[in-house]
């Protein structure tokens, strides 16, 4: 209970580019995939059945997924976090 997606800014903010897996140095997160877009709870505004996705190797640029497709996520705990008018336009 109180768990949800994370939304693209919270996601983001845990991106450190100067590392290789893109997440920083001494993080604290186990299994996490480099080479998996990961889900945020942030739609496309352009495209509300598409959402953003993070990938956490060579952090180049977002992506965005059907939100019908398989992806791995990461919860959050607490606050409202959802970005209902989404980004992009």
């Amino acid at each position: 209970m109180g768990w949800r997606l994370p939304t693209l800014q919270e996601l983001t903010s845990l991106i450190d580019l100067s590392q290789p897996s893109a997440l920083p140095s001494g993080h604290q997160f186990d299994n996490v995939l480099d080479y998996i877009a990961y889900w945020s709870a942030t739609s496309i505004a352009e495209d509300p059945t598409n959402a953003w996705t993070v990938p956490f190797n060579d952090f180049d640029e977002l992506s965005e997924a059907d939100k019908s497709s398989l992806r791995l996520f990461w919860c959050v705990r607490g606050g409202q976090g959802v970005d209902p008018q989404g980004i992009g336009g």
